[in-house]
């Protein structure tokens, strides 16, 4: 039995109040056929497709009219034009130049040409220029009829340079989307053979400087990728760096909407200074954030920026705020966190429930603790970071609670992988080592032990971020 396509309920489904009325405005405008109205209606009732139904109900010509219904969607969301970007607004352009040289109005054609070659250029539109550049190619040719006055060897040069550009910022892109595509199952370097993949694939960049890179979108993946590749590994310091030189690049900023990868690097940003424990311009960017975050008016984007907002705001008020600043914290986003933290991405999705234990940790809650720490070690990912902090955590709590009986299984374990990673995690190594030996410690004999070893645990940056606020208290 053929499979029914669906797409056209998903569409529906998808498009907003504003859309659908514009549908109906744009159909009554152009539509002559208003059966087409009526398939929109019964697909947009049903709650699961049902193209049997359908046919049944729209016995004549079927597939034409869902055809037509199809193409008249997608006509007018193209009016409301939320989907657009610069990308869309060079085919705009590009789109006025066909027009007025399909019209025969030659000088016009070629002034909008002109215009479009300018626009693409400022923005590093670079594949529409390129275009645009192939439009001027053939105008020149049909035009010119002397070789030694015609723009015709301006053009193939103008070309040459273009296609410079395009294949340098490709072969940075390269790196950078292979890059990221490893570390969605990788998430952090955890082992040699880790490293070795990281290191292939940074390889083609790692000569290049700053004066290599063509343009700005060049220079963007360039600090991008390394911004990942030392996140990745464990160096911060080198991290923060260039996820300042990412955001310090000029960019084009002639769409009224932030670009989702300029939120994710002031993200990464504020991050890597709470990593570093360099707070120079965070508030700022922290404000920056949150505006942004709630003047999202899609749902998609505010999840972007909440989910980053949320862990950021929190850790922040863990480390350098009073904790009953941090547990008001949590107290008013509570509703928030439970309506979108399902839907939070696993890196995120960790991190949030990783430092809601320490909080409940902190205050005393080791019930609300621990369900947030087996929320990480039971559904999210066991080669995400947290992960492991969170079994840690987990073993302070079964302590702080007299179940020592589940200490020396779970610390076993605990040992095995910390010592199967890369770099041995010696100040973890240290503390899961220690409750393991002593199962029934008290806090007394407990902090003394941390004091004694303050020092180690200090020049321990990532220790610090993960831990630091437990060994504070």
């Amino acid at each position: 039995m053929k499979k029914q396509d669906n797409t056209i309920k998903l569409l529906i489904d998808k498009m907003t109040m504003a859309e659908k009325r514009m549908f109906k405005v744009y159909s009554s405008a152009y539509g002559n056929n208003k059966n087409y109205i009526e398939l929109f209606d019964a697909i947009e009732k049903q709650k699961i497709y049902n193209e049997t139904e359908l046919k049944h109900k729209f016995k004549k010509n079927f597939a034409s009219l869902k055809k037509y219904l199809f193409d008249s969607l997608i006509d007018s969301i193209k009016i409301c034009g939320d989907y657009k970007d610069l990308d869309s607004n060079h085919i705009h352009e590009i789109e006025k130049y066909k027009i007025l040289r399909h019209k025969g109005l030659s000088n016009a054609a070629e002034i909008q040409l002109r215009r479009t070659k300018k626009i693409t250029l400022e923005d590093e539109g670079y594949i529409k220029h390129l275009y645009a550049l192939n439009q001027e190619y053939v105008s020149a040719f049909i035009k010119d009829t002397n070789l030694e006055t015609s723009e015709l060897k301006n053009i193939i040069h103008e070309r040459k340079e273009i296609f410079k550009v395009i294949l340098n910022y490709s072969e940075i892109s390269d790196v950078y989307f292979t890059l990221r595509l490893a570390l969605k199952s990788m998430y952090y370097c955890k082992s040699q053979s880790d490293r070795k993949l990281l290191n292939t694939i940074i390889l083609p960049i790692k000569k290049l400087k700053e004066e290599h890179l063509l343009s700005d979108t060049a220079k963007s993946l360039f600090y991008m990728s390394w911004n990942e590749y030392y996140t990745a590994v464990g160096e911060y310091e080198k991290a923060l760096t260039t996820s300042k030189l990412f955001l310090e690049i000029n960019r084009a900023k002639k769409v009224n909407t932030v670009e989702l990868q300029t939120i994710l690097e002031q993200a990464s940003y504020l991050l890597l200074s709470l990593k570093c424990f360099k707070l120079v311009e965070f508030n700022p960017k922290l404000n920056w954030l949150e505006t942004i975050m709630n003047s999202s008016t899609q749902d998609y984007r505010f999840l972007f920026c909440y989910e980053r907002w949320y862990v950021i705001k929190l850790r922040y008020n863990q480390l350098f705020e009073n904790k009953s600043n941090e547990q008001k914290f949590i107290e008013t986003e509570q509703t928030r966190f439970k309506t979108y933290s399902p839907n939070f991405s696993i890196k995120y999705k960790a991190a949030a429930f990783y430092f809601n234990a320490i909080s409940y940790y902190l205050n005393g809650d080791y019930k609300s603790a621990l369900f947030n720490c087996n929320k990480i070690i039971n559904e999210v990912n066991s080669n995400i970071e947290e992960y492991l902090y969170a079994r840690i955590v987990r073993l302070l709590i079964f302590d702080k609670t007299d179940n020592s009986n589940l200490i020396e299984y779970d610390a076993r374990n605990l040992i095995r992988l910390i010592k199967s990673e890369m770099s041995i995690r010696n100040n973890e190594l240290k503390i899961v080592q220690y409750l393991q030996k002593n199962l029934t410690v008290n806090d007394t004999s407990f902090n003394k032990w941390m004091r004694a070893n303050s020092k180690d645990f200090i020049n321990d940056k990532n220790f610090i971020y993960y831990l630091g606020s437990i060994i504070k208290s």
